[in-house]
């Protein structure tokens, strides 16, 4: 667009968050919007604790990043029907996966690669379905929510689009173009 610049960096592997690191993308300030399908990731980018990934030979003593989390939130149904969809149909998403072609939805709900309670397992750091979550696990999540992260509903873009913009200042201009997209004007 006009007037602003982009930063391509893949964020959907551990690697691809070293190379940002490396390249500086928060500690050079490349990016105001940093956009991640997964919270834990996006995490690393941030802070200085153990967790942090840092460029090498970068002094990070006393430094410490910090992001805003925002996230467009829709029901999980909706959220699980479609990730199997991008898995088994969408070959440019990187989350697709040929072998998905011959599930139904029922078949792969019932596998092992399918995760349950996903955003809640996401935010307590329990992935694997073996381990059990707890009431503590949602009452956790919701208050990472809850401190963390400004919440908006997928199925009221348009609206959580605006607070974003009143939130965080974005020009103006940027937000109509946005707003248009997202309601598809």
């Amino acid at each position: 667009t006009k007037g602003h610049s982009f930063v391509n960096v893949d964020l959907d592997s551990v690697e691809g968050v070293q190379r940002a690191v490396q390249g500086g993308l928060v500690s050079k300030e490349l990016a105001d919007v940093v956009l991640v399908q997964d919270v834990r990731l996006g995490s690393l980018l941030f802070g200085n604790g153990e967790d942090h990934i840092h460029a090498d030979n970068e002094d990070i003593s006393g430094t410490e990043y910090k992001g805003v989390m925002f996230a467009l939130f829709r029901h999980p149904l909706d959220r699980t029907l479609s990730f199997f969809y991008h898995k088994q149909q969408d070959n440019e998403s990187v989350h697709y996966d040929p072998s998905m072609e011959i599930y139904s939805l029922v078949d792969w709900v019932n596998s092992p690669s399918y995760i349950t309670n996903f955003m809640t397992r996401t935010l307590v750091g329990k992935m694997n379905n073996q381990i059990p979550l707890t009431a503590v696990d949602l009452d956790v999540a919701k208050e990472i929510l809850r401190r963390k992260c400004v919440v908006g509903l997928l199925d009221e873009k348009a609206e959580s689009m605006k607070r974003f913009a009143r939130l965080f200042g974005w020009d103006a201009d940027v937000n109509h173009d946005s707003l248009s997209l997202l309601q598809g004007e």
